[in-house]
């Protein structure tokens, strides 16, 4: 019993069924905690998106994804997806700023990234700051956390199943209002563009990605809020990814200090016109198993590729690459021998740019 109870408010039964099902027996029994989902585009209608009226086109800036409540009274907490406290002593800045330009009686939905020596830190770095902090450490004299916000909802609407009826557009200009009252730094809008065609906003989530990021969130301007675990159509993730079928030329061993020295470390592949050549990672053991096992089952092959970019030969090479690639599979092709030229790959990264058949 004592087990089970731990469980339980851990929110961790182990036994197939989530706090909602036992708070369906025993309402309120489990806290939870509302969260909106988004989707992928092949969930999206965007047939029925106001696109004449400005998409919100925002970074997936990837970082620790919090809630900020500022309540009636003035008190400020920060928690986790999970409902888990920050300690409030290590985000003095964050904190006084949310009391300082923050409406009350809201919930602002944002996530916390590092600054590392006035520099926003990579998402494995800053994340790791902040679970270090959580778990009861302290930011170093040159890390400082910074909250970007995307959205707000009034704090009463915050219940399992919750929905606010207010668009998008409107949620998200009352939460600049409020940021442009009172000066400050700590917290942010996240970065964000407005678009009007699928078109450009794929096209801002590749510039996005050039840039190391990981892609972008579009929001609809009429979009309501709700607490939704299958995902809510009108708040779509987008990542620009093309697929292309290149023929297997060679192996390039592993580098040496390296767990593969001496092993398979990526294949040399190339477009059937020879003017894109790249070097793709092997993808796991089981591949690099079956080439050290007969690389003459592979080589001339034709393999699919996932990238995100194609890259323009530079001053030293004739040749194109990909940005970003990564083999779709750890197989052949056994329905196809030859391999896309570079046109083809130019028409798929287009396809994609365009919303039209970018892989889930």
């Amino acid at each position: 019993m004592a087990e089970l109870l731990k469980r339980i408010i851990r929110k961790d039964l182990r036994a197939g069924f989530s706090e909602s099902s036992v708070n369906k027996g025993m309402p309120g029994l489990i806290a939870e905690f509302p969260y909106m989902r988004c989707v992928l585009p092949k969930k999206a209608k965007f047939n029925k998106w106001e696109w004449e009226q400005g998409v919100f086109s925002q970074e997936k800036a990837d970082g620790f994804y919090d809630n900020l409540d500022h309540d009636d009274d003035g008190n400020v907490e920060l928690r986790t997806r999970q409902g888990n406290p920050l300690p409030l002593d290590q985000f003095g800045g964050v904190v006084a700023e949310a009391k300082a330009r923050l409406d009350r009686g809201t919930e602002t939905h944002g996530e916390i990234l590092v600054l590392v020596d006035g520099v926003i830190a990579d998402r494995e770095i800053g994340n790791s700051i902040v679970n270090r902090v959580a778990a009861g450490g302290e930011f170093a004299a040159n890390e400082q956390p910074l909250f970007l916000a995307w959205d707000q909802i009034p704090l009463h609407v915050v219940v399992p199943k919750g929905e606010y009826h207010v668009g998008y557009r409107e949620r998200f200009k009352a939460l600049l209002m409020q940021l442009a009252r009172v000066p400050g730094s700590d917290v942010r809008v996240i970065p964000t563009k407005i678009v009007h065609s699928l078109r450009e906003a794929y096209q801002h989530c590749k510039e996005l990605q050039l840039q190391g990021k990981e892609g972008t969130i579009i929001k609809r301007p009429t979009g309501f809020w709700k607490d939704t675990n299958s995902g809510n159509p009108d708040v779509v993730k987008l990542k620009v990814e093309a697929e292309a079928d290149l023929v297997l030329k060679a192996i390039v061993p592993g580098r040496a200090g390296t767990k593969n020295e001496g092993r398979p470390g990526s294949i040399t592949c190339e477009t059937s016109c020879g003017q894109l050549v790249v070097d793709v990672t092997i993808q796991n053991e089981k591949m690099r198993d079956g080439l050290e096992a007969g690389w003459s089952a592979w080589e001339g092959r034709v393999m699919k590729v996932v990238f995100n970019d194609i890259m323009a030969p530079f001053a030293s090479s004739n040749v194109h690459s990909f940005f970003l690639l990564r083999f779709a599979e750890d197989c052949v092709r056994i329905d196809k021998d030859v391999a896309d030229n570079l046109a083809r790959c130019r028409e798929q990264l287009e396809a994609a740019i365009n919303g039209e058949g970018v892989p889930a």
